[in-house]
């Protein structure tokens, strides 16, 4: 299939698809021409008085393996209920690919994203005139680059920055000037890409840390915690790890949960979580970690308890009608944190799964844990509309572990028919894929 020439590109939906195109003609750039074409773009906002001195927002950026696009979610809710205009980077995209750019929690328009992407290209073409080469920024980057320069066009006060895929070598750690530095819980995904083991993943996610620059950290593994020690302590930057959690209780009333920990400032404090998951718990400490390190606890726990109460992230648990959940765990340690949720959830009749990954994932010690755990009394999957979607035939090969099981053609058919064999005390689970989750929502 021709790929269409950057300069034919007339409207938003031909600026997504050659977007989507160019991993075909494009790979990963090195850092340093990031960096160089990232340059470029601050020079242009500069020339065209968007970028002045006195311009000087936070930079927040945030890496990890789960967790980091609610802990952004966290922290930009925080932000705005503390006055502050955010900006907010965060990937991959459920449904459209705005979704990926936020002006104060809102994605913006399609309009507003066409007209970034036409200044891109403007720069770019001048950018290799200039310089007689043929730089294409990657997928990831030409995305990333709209956000800069969205970001800064709109004078959002507070920018926070979610790594694509590691953390050394993305994109998003080409910023120059960061304000502190976070890093999520650490497990084994995309392990041919960052290494095979927690100590190699954490590595390349210690890759954001900076000198100077505060990083703040979950304590719960070894392993990760001892590579972004050594890091902080290498390059000299303050770090914070995330106290203990203490009194975590499930509201089942409010089906939310009430948790406190200890901090610098605000010594015990007790929060409200509007969500039944328990792994928001330790991703919302995070945020308010990170929240009490850059303000010195001048940011008071009501503030932080609205931020909290406000904050929305689709597909993380996310009750989309009554007693239909959809998570987004897309990998073994976050299919784990939804098992230890869900056997909490005060279900007062039995639970119904469908389970769908891509290819690249550990779907065979997924479904396991989910057979072991006993939570289930269905366990549906069906092939995700995606060429990395698992094939039907292997998905019938591996769900056979779980003690009841069914096969569709389609997830769009699966969950209708979960919806019809479902009694109203039954609960519906939704997990496996990010991508079955926004092709679950396309359908409206």
């Amino acid at each position: 299939m021709r790929t269409m020439n950057i300069e034919d590109v007339k409207t938003y939906n031909e600026a997504v698809s050659y977007i989507n195109a160019i991993p075909r003609f494009s790979g990963k750039n090195e850092m340093t021409d990031t960096v160089a074409f990232l340059d470029a773009v601050h020079i242009y906002l500069k020339n065209n008085q968007y970028e002045t001195s006195e311009y000087k927002p936070k930079i927040i950026h945030v890496a990890g393996t789960n967790g980091k696009g609610s802990t952004c979610s966290y922290l930009t809710s925080i932000h705005r209920q503390m006055g502050y205009k955010t900006g907010t980077f965060t990937s991959p995209h459920l449904v459209d690919m705005v979704e990926r750019i936020a002006i104060d929690g809102v994605s913006i328009s399609h309009e507003s994203f066409f007209s970034y992407f036409q200044i891109i290209r403007t720069i770019l073409k001048e950018y290799n005139e200039a310089r007689g080469t043929l730089y294409h920024p990657s997928f990831f980057e030409f995305i990333f680059f709209i956000a800069v320069m969205c970001f800064t066009v709109e004078a959002a006060q507070v920018q926070i920055w979610e790594t694509g895929l590691g953390g050394r070598l993305d994109a998003t750690n080409s910023l120059p000037d960061k304000d502190i530095c976070i890093i999520c819980e650490i497990g084994m995904d995309h392990m041919e890409y960052l290494g095979d083991t927690i100590a190699s993943i954490a590595y390349e996610k210690a890759g954001i840390i900076r000198e100077g620059v505060p990083v703040v950290a979950v304590s719960n593994n070894p392993q990760s915690l001892s590579v972004i020690t050594d890091r902080a302590n290498e390059v000299g930057a303050p770090l914070i790890v995330t106290p203990a959690i203490k009194n975590i209780t499930y509201n089942k009333k409010n089906k939310g949960i009430d948790f406190s920990f200890e901090s610098r400032y605000y010594n015990n404090a007790t929060f409200y979580l509007k969500s039944g998951a328990l792994y928001q718990v330790e991703n919302a400490t995070l945020a308010i970690a990170a929240v009490d390190e850059l303000y010195r606890g001048a940011c008071d726990t009501a503030t932080i308890q609205r931020g909290l109460d406000a904050m929305i992230w689709p597909g993380r648990l996310e009750e989309v009608e009554d007693g239909v959940f959809y998570d987004g765990a897309h990998n073994v340690d976050g299919v784990n944190a939804l098992i230890d949720s869900v056997s909490t959830d005060g279900c007062k009749g039995e639970r119904l799964l469908l389970f769908s990954a891509v290819d690249d994932k550990q779907a065979d010690v997924m479904l396991q844990n989910i057979a072991d755990s006993k939570l289930f009394s269905l366990v549906a999957t069906a092939h995700i509309d995606s060429s990395r979607g698992i094939k039907r035939e292997k998905l019938e090969e591996l769900i056979s572990v779980c003690k009841s099981y069914a096969v569709y053609e389609s997830v769009e058919e699966a969950i209708d028919a979960l919806k019809r064999i479902r009694k109203k005390q039954d609960y519906i689970y939704v997990c496996g894929s990010l991508y079955m989750i926004g092709e679950l929502k396309s359908r409206g």
